[in-house]
C-alpha cells in the first residue's frame, strides 16, 4: 500500500519523503484561530518597529551596564517621528 501513495505522489512531487516532510511541518506549524486573527490584525497596522531587546546574556561582569527598556523604547519613539516627519514630507510632494 505505501508503494503505491508513493507512486501516486510522484505525480505530485518527484521527491515523495521531502514532500510528506513539508506537509507535516505545514501541519505542525499550523497557527491556531486566536493567534490567526491576532496576526491578520497587525498586518493592517500601517507602521511597525521590531527591537531586539538584550539582556544578561551579554553581562559577564557586574560592573556591565544594564540598559532599561525605557531607553530602547526612546529610540522607537524617535524613530517614529522620524518616519511620521518622512511621510508628511512625501504626501506634500
Amino acid at each position: 500500500m505505501v508503494f503505491f501513495i508513493v507512486r501516486e505522489l510522484r505525480v505530485i512531487s518527484h521527491d515523495p519523503p521531502i514532500w510528506l516532510a513539508g506537509q507535516v511541518a505545514k501541519f505542525i506549524l499550523m497557527p491556531n484561530p486566536d493567534f490567526q486573527s491576532q496576526y491578520n490584525h497587525l498586518k493592517n497596522v500601517p507602521c511597525k518597529a521590531a527591537i531586539h531587546v538584550r539582556r544578561s546574556d551579554k553581562v559577564q561582569k557586574k560592573e556591565d551596564i544594564f540598559w532599561p527598556t525605557s531607553e530602547y523604547m526612546d529610540h522607537v519613539e524617535d524613530y517614529f517621528d522620524i518616519l511620521e516627519v518622512a511621510i508628511t514630507v512625501l504626501s506634500i510632494i
